[in-house]
């Protein structure tokens, strides 16, 4: 009996052990492909791609603008911030023009994070314009008084989600996702504004992907949690189509050829404060020899680089169809490393499924890279305050961690994690509980060496450059000693209201 008993024992410990090495590349296999609800549509395993990484804000921006000025059927398009800046307006003038040459156009914005374009009443809204197209659909998500009644159902939850989803789907085959909203912030030059974001998305040119990301846009934009931007009930009071068309046209000249922009315009006061915004960005004038670039890298005709395995992860929000592809899937893919994970993102709050899958790495050996910001480049200081709580008890935990912040203005907001040097995710999700509980996200998920550098390259050139440091020392009767902090380069005014902001936040980390 003792034998059989010792016996069984060790299966499982063999059995456990095997499940615990299986490879990066036999976890990315097992990861379900994205299907409809209840649907038995199914796409496969192995979906190849070609593949784009963008860094580069400007060049994130040539990206978008090139990929929809050049749709002949369809838009699909997802963001959680709109902004009413020069590059917000000149993306709507740029779909109004697609719109008036039939070209089919759908439009989801976040009821939270977008206001200014969604808001319908006399007028104000930008987005009026486009629904006078009957190829155009246009919807908020999950605005609050049209969803009241979900948070008896739900709670609070269902009050704070939020559509945070960052995809285009153009014609069906070409799909960018990545952290990027619509805003200066994630498409200007560092060297023209020292406050803009470093953000990471991809473009995959794929109709498998294609067909894939429309699913994930598809069950957000038909849910009946959303508000339908209709035209004005008593017609389009107060035209913005002009503005809207001032904005592209001054866009599109000014990304070839500055100069042809006016430095004045006395006649029209609208056209001339654009013009005036778009020169605080003089560094965004690359348009033309980009362009080429980027259709030499799209080329089929050439050899079969950048072409990888490619899968789009989807997750719903806390008012969706609990649909959740990403959360678990990034636990798998720790456990299975054997030698490195390296996570960027803005917001660390760790939560306790992803702690307890670091904490299992950590105990193998496995190396574990965080870069994130740091009080002086944060825009949450919520999330900074449970950070600066958190991250010397990391470091004390898991010894293998290494954890480097921003250093100044230039703030981080990439959502990309690299496993192994093999497996690489770019999208939306950040590490906290709002991404695993609350909102909806979206992500890239690519199987490829390769491409892996490229990511890793990118993420270590952000900590050479930009980049400092937090280290600990464990003393002998295990109190913690910080030879480098937030304290080390960051006002001490400011971390005061953070050691205070902190201390109330713990209550609600959960919904951090």
């Amino acid at each position: 009996m003792i034998k059989k008993l010792l016996f069984l024992a060790l299966f499982v410990f063999v059995l456990s052990y095997a499940v615990q090495c299986l490879s990066l590349t036999e976890v990315f296999d097992a990861i379900p492909a994205a299907s409809k609800i209840n649907s038995s549509i199914k796409f496969d395993a192995q979906t190849r791609a070609r593949v784009m990484l963008l860094t580069k804000n400007m060049e994130a921006w040539y990206a978008r603008w090139i990929i929809l000025a050049n749709a002949k059927k369809s838009i699909d398009i997802t963001y959680f911030i709109y902004n009413k800046d020069i590059f917000g307006k000149s993306l709507m003038g740029l779909l109004l023009k697609k719109a008036a040459k039939g070209v089919k156009i759908r439009i989801m914005a976040d009821a939270r994070g977008t206001k200014g374009f969604i808001r319908s009443f006399m007028g104000s809204d930008l987005m009026q314009e486009l629904v006078q197209f009957p190829n155009v659909q246009i919807r908020a998500y999950n605005p609050l008084l049209k969803n009241l009644p979900m948070i008896l159902i739900k709670g609070i939850k269902a009050l704070l989600a939020s559509n945070h989803d960052k995809i285009i789907i153009v014609d069906g085959k070409w799909v960018i996702i990545g952290g990027r909203n619509i805003s200066k912030n994630y498409f200007a030059s560092p060297k023209d504004d020292g406050t803009v974001f470093r953000d990471t998305d991809v473009v995959v040119n794929s109709n498998k992907i294609g067909k894939i990301s429309k699913i994930a846009f598809d069950e957000e934009f038909n849910s009946m949690k959303n508000y339908k931007i209709t035209k004005d009930l008593f017609g389009n009071i107060i035209s913005r189509k002009e503005e809207l068309d001032f904005a592209r046209k001054i866009m599109e000249t000014f990304m070839v050829n500055p100069e042809k922009v006016p430095s004045m315009i006395k006649d029209n006061e609208l056209l001339d404060e654009m013009c005036k915004e778009i020169r605080k960005y003089p560094r965004l004038c690359k348009m033309k020899e980009y362009t080429k670039k980027f259709f030499e890298y799209f080329n089929y005709q050439s050899d079969t680089k950048y072409i990888y395995p490619v899968k789009i992860l989807d997750k719903h929000s806390a008012v969706g169809n609990n649909r959740d592809d990403i959360s678990n899937n990034l636990v798998k893919l720790m456990d299975a490393c054997k030698k490195e994970i390296i996570i960027q993102n803005p917001y660390v709050v760790i939560t306790d499924l992803a702690h307890a899958a670091l904490k299992r790495a950590n105990d193998r050996g496995v190396k574990i890279f965080i870069h994130t910001n740091s009080p002086v480049s944060s825009d949450s200081l919520v999330t900074q305050a449970i950070f600066l709580r958190d991250w010397m008890k990391l470091l004390k935990e898991m010894p293998n961690m290494r954890i480097f912040v921003m250093k100044n203005a230039n703030k981080l907001h990439a959502k990309v994690f690299v496993f192994d040097g093999q497996v690489s995710i770019v999208g939306t999700y950040n590490m906290d509980y709002i991404s695993q509980d609350i909102n909806s996200e979206v992500v890239t998920t690519v199987n490829s060496n390769i491409f892996a550098k490229e990511v890793t390259a990118s993420i270590m050139n952000d900590v050479k450059t930009s980049s400092v440091e937090y280290k600990i020392k464990v003393q002998p009767d295990g109190k913690i000693k910080v030879i480098y902090g937030p304290a080390q380069h960051c006002d001490e005014s400011l971390l005061k209201k953070l050691k205070i902001l902190g201390f109330f936040a713990k209550w609600a980390r959960k919904l951090i």
